[in-house]
């Protein structure tokens, strides 16, 4: 990946930072360079639960990218601290409108799943 892109950025964030909150308008997707980060939400009982962790190498808030005008369905804390590369919409957005068409198929198909299942759990 060209990090050289301005569609790429590096972000640093303090201990403890909201690197996005649930019901955000969704304009990047993250990289984790350094750290980690936690993805977390609201259970049926009010409750705050941690869907996951992502750790350094893996992307997060990628799946709200892959539909229009898409809000963010969980928060992205980190506690220790974390160092991102920001991947925005425009850039994801370019990339899919020159895929090859079945690839292109198949990346839509698998993200609408992922996103169908992830409201299931949600409930």
């Amino acid at each position: 990946m060209d990090l050289s892109d301005k569609a790429f950025e590096r972000k640093s964030f303090e201990p403890n930072a909201m690197i996005f909150q649930s019901g955000d308008r969704a304009l990047s997707a993250f990289v984790v360079l350094k750290g980690d980060v936690d993805i977390i939400g609201v259970n049926e009982k009010g409750e705050m639960i941690t869907y996951t962790v992502v750790k350094r190498g893996e992307m997060f808030g990628e799946l709200a990218l892959m539909q229009d005008g898409a809000k963010r369905t969980a928060s992205a804390i980190t506690k220790s601290g974390c160092e991102v590369m920001t991947v925005s919409r425009e850039k994801v957005t370019e990339k899919m409108d020159r895929a090859d068409p079945f690839l292109k198929y198949w990346i839509k198909y698998l993200s609408d799943r992922v996103i169908d299942l992830s409201k299931r759990v949600q409930k």
